[in-house]
Protein backbone atom coordinates (compact mmCIF):
# COMPACT_ATOMS: atom_id res chain seq x y z
CA UNK A 1 0.00 0.00 0.00
CA UNK A 2 1.73 3.31 -0.62
CA UNK A 3 1.92 6.18 1.55
CA UNK A 4 2.50 9.27 1.06
CA UNK A 5 5.75 11.52 2.74
CA UNK A 6 5.30 11.66 6.37
CA UNK A 7 3.18 8.85 6.85
CA UNK A 8 3.68 5.71 8.58
CA UNK A 9 2.12 2.17 9.07
CA UNK A 10 0.77 1.59 12.84
CA UNK A 11 -1.16 -1.44 11.83
CA UNK A 12 -2.06 -3.98 8.77
CA UNK A 13 -4.74 -6.26 9.55
CA UNK A 14 -6.75 -8.76 8.14
CA UNK A 15 -10.29 -10.35 9.70
CA UNK A 16 -9.67 -13.65 11.55
CA UNK A 17 -10.91 -16.99 10.45
CA UNK A 18 -13.38 -17.27 13.04
CA UNK A 19 -15.40 -13.95 11.08
CA UNK A 20 -16.09 -16.79 8.90
CA UNK A 21 -17.26 -19.31 11.98
CA UNK A 22 -20.42 -20.28 9.51
CA UNK A 23 -18.62 -21.73 6.61
CA UNK A 24 -16.64 -23.66 9.18
CA UNK A 25 -19.53 -25.01 10.40
CA UNK A 26 -21.04 -25.77 7.69
CA UNK A 27 -18.12 -27.68 6.42
CA UNK A 28 -18.18 -29.90 9.49
CA UNK A 29 -22.03 -30.60 8.99
CA UNK A 30 -20.91 -31.52 5.13
CA UNK A 31 -18.36 -33.60 5.99
CA UNK A 32 -20.01 -35.76 8.82
CA UNK A 33 -23.12 -36.25 6.71
CA UNK A 34 -20.45 -38.02 4.44
CA UNK A 35 -19.36 -40.22 7.20
CA UNK A 36 -22.72 -40.58 8.26
CA UNK A 37 -23.53 -41.86 4.54
CA UNK A 38 -20.55 -43.85 4.40
CA UNK A 39 -20.88 -45.63 7.52
CA UNK A 40 -24.50 -46.57 7.92
CA UNK A 41 -25.86 -46.67 4.87
CA UNK A 42 -25.01 -50.60 4.14
CA UNK A 43 -27.27 -51.13 7.74
CA UNK A 44 -30.41 -49.50 7.07
CA UNK A 45 -30.20 -47.84 3.38
CA UNK A 46 -31.53 -49.41 -0.12
CA UNK A 47 -28.42 -49.74 -2.59
CA UNK A 48 -29.23 -47.69 -5.57
CA UNK A 49 -26.97 -47.53 -8.30
CA UNK A 50 -25.82 -45.65 -11.01
CA UNK A 51 -23.21 -47.09 -13.70
CA UNK A 52 -21.88 -49.50 -11.00
CA UNK A 53 -21.68 -47.02 -8.02
CA UNK A 54 -23.66 -46.62 -5.11
CA UNK A 55 -25.63 -42.92 -5.50
CA UNK A 56 -24.72 -42.84 -2.16
CA UNK A 57 -21.47 -42.37 -3.32
CA UNK A 58 -21.77 -39.89 -5.66
CA UNK A 59 -23.87 -37.82 -2.89
CA UNK A 60 -20.64 -38.10 -0.59
CA UNK A 61 -18.00 -37.20 -3.04
CA UNK A 62 -20.67 -34.04 -3.82
CA UNK A 63 -20.93 -33.24 0.09
CA UNK A 64 -17.26 -33.00 0.45
CA UNK A 65 -17.07 -31.06 -2.56
CA UNK A 66 -19.30 -28.19 -1.91
CA UNK A 67 -17.30 -28.26 1.92
CA UNK A 68 -14.29 -27.63 0.15
CA UNK A 69 -15.58 -24.78 -1.74
CA UNK A 70 -16.96 -23.51 1.72
CA UNK A 71 -13.81 -23.61 3.06
CA UNK A 72 -12.98 -21.40 -0.47
CA UNK A 73 -14.84 -19.13 -0.13
CA UNK A 74 -14.14 -18.29 3.30
CA UNK A 75 -10.21 -18.04 3.29
CA UNK A 76 -10.97 -16.03 -0.27
CA UNK A 77 -13.01 -13.35 1.76
CA UNK A 78 -10.05 -13.51 4.47
CA UNK A 79 -7.37 -12.86 2.25
CA UNK A 80 -9.00 -10.64 -0.55
CA UNK A 81 -10.41 -7.77 2.64
CA UNK A 82 -7.48 -5.83 4.41
CA UNK A 83 -7.09 -2.69 6.74
CA UNK A 84 -4.51 -0.65 7.12
CA UNK A 85 -4.00 2.09 10.09
CA UNK A 86 -1.28 4.69 9.48
CA UNK A 87 -0.73 8.15 11.58
CA UNK A 88 -2.62 9.70 8.69
CA UNK A 89 -5.22 7.73 7.38
CA UNK A 90 -7.46 4.43 7.83
CA UNK A 91 -7.70 2.24 4.96
CA UNK A 92 -10.26 -0.56 3.75
CA UNK A 93 -9.32 -2.40 0.58
CA UNK A 94 -11.34 -5.20 -0.69
CA UNK A 95 -11.07 -7.30 -3.67
CA UNK A 96 -8.67 -9.01 -6.44
CA UNK A 97 -9.98 -8.08 -9.89
CA UNK A 98 -12.25 -5.67 -9.00
CA UNK A 99 -10.58 -3.35 -5.90
CA UNK A 100 -12.53 -1.41 -3.50
CA UNK A 101 -10.65 1.30 -1.56
CA UNK A 102 -11.83 3.59 1.40
CA UNK A 103 -10.25 5.66 2.62
CA UNK A 104 -10.32 7.86 6.07
CA UNK A 105 -8.10 10.62 7.14
CA UNK A 106 -7.74 11.04 11.05
CA UNK A 107 -8.10 14.10 11.29
CA UNK A 108 -11.63 14.12 9.60
CA UNK A 109 -12.97 11.12 11.92
CA UNK A 110 -15.24 11.59 14.79
CA UNK A 111 -15.73 8.72 16.57
CA UNK A 112 -14.24 5.35 17.04
CA UNK A 113 -15.29 2.49 18.55
CA UNK A 114 -15.41 -1.21 19.38
CA UNK A 115 -18.62 -3.85 19.04
CA UNK A 116 -18.45 -7.39 20.14
CA UNK A 117 -20.36 -10.29 20.65
CA UNK A 118 -20.11 -12.21 23.89
CA UNK A 119 -18.70 -15.44 21.43
CA UNK A 120 -16.09 -12.30 19.83
CA UNK A 121 -15.08 -11.47 23.36
CA UNK A 122 -14.17 -14.71 24.65
CA UNK A 123 -12.16 -15.40 20.82
CA UNK A 124 -10.85 -12.38 21.38
CA UNK A 125 -11.72 -10.97 17.99
CA UNK A 126 -14.70 -7.87 17.16
CA UNK A 127 -15.35 -4.62 15.04
CA UNK A 128 -13.91 -1.21 15.16
CA UNK A 129 -16.10 1.27 13.77
CA UNK A 130 -14.22 4.41 12.57
CA UNK A 131 -17.21 7.11 12.07
CA UNK A 132 -16.35 10.67 10.50
CA UNK A 133 -20.36 11.81 11.18
CA UNK A 134 -20.87 10.96 7.26
CA UNK A 135 -19.34 8.04 6.46
CA UNK A 136 -18.34 4.51 8.66
CA UNK A 137 -15.23 1.96 8.00
CA UNK A 138 -15.91 -1.00 9.54
CA UNK A 139 -12.82 -3.33 10.22
CA UNK A 140 -14.76 -6.54 10.62
CA UNK A 141 -13.48 -9.25 13.04
CA UNK A 142 -10.32 -7.92 13.71
CA UNK A 143 -8.08 -9.69 16.34
CA UNK A 144 -7.72 -7.48 19.54
CA UNK A 145 -10.28 -4.50 18.50
CA UNK A 146 -9.06 -2.81 21.81
CA UNK A 147 -5.92 -2.68 20.77
CA UNK A 148 -6.72 -1.37 16.90
CA UNK A 149 -9.12 1.28 18.58
CA UNK A 150 -6.17 2.48 20.74
CA UNK A 151 -3.99 2.71 17.94
CA UNK A 152 -6.74 5.08 15.64
CA UNK A 153 -7.41 7.20 18.80
CA UNK A 154 -3.73 7.65 19.03
CA UNK A 155 -3.55 8.73 15.67
CA UNK A 156 -5.92 11.04 15.97
CA UNK A 157 -4.33 12.63 18.65
CA UNK A 158 -1.68 13.27 17.25
CA UNK A 159 -2.69 15.30 14.39
CA UNK A 160 -3.99 17.75 16.85
CA UNK A 161 -0.86 18.07 19.30
CA UNK A 162 -2.67 21.19 20.81
CA UNK A 163 -5.49 19.67 21.90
Amino acid sequence: MQTESGERTLMMLRPVRLKNLRYYVLLIVFVILAGYLQWFRSSWLPDFTILSRSVYLYIEVLLIFVALILVLVAELRRLLQQYLVTNMRVIDTYGLIKKSTTVMMTNQIERVYTSQGILQRLLRFGDVVVDTGEDQIILEGVRQPVKVEGAITQAMASRYPGK
